[in-house]
């Protein structure tokens, strides 16, 4: 997933992706562990961004409603 594609997600939607995501790459890793075949070895990486992604943006987000709180606490 692009950046571009989750940054319009509502809290919710990324949290319920990030667990989907989550799920997946202990499935591919239990694969590739166990020996078998996996299908595509770079799918286990595209997993990895794409977590990482979702959790830099759900952090993002957060810092942004703290400073707006801080901010509204010094006016």
């Amino acid at each position: 997933m692009k950046f571009k594609e989750l940054k319009p997600m509502k809290e919710k939607e990324l949290n319920e992706k990030l667990n989907e995501l989550k799920r997946e790459l202990l499935k591919d890793k239990t694969e590739a562990a166990k020996g078998s075949q996996v299908k595509n070895r770079a799918k286990i990486g595209q997993t990895k961004k794409a977590i990482a992604r979702i959790l830099t943006l759900l952090h993002q987000r957060k810092n942004e409603l703290n400073t707006k709180k801080e901010g509204t606490k010094n006016e």
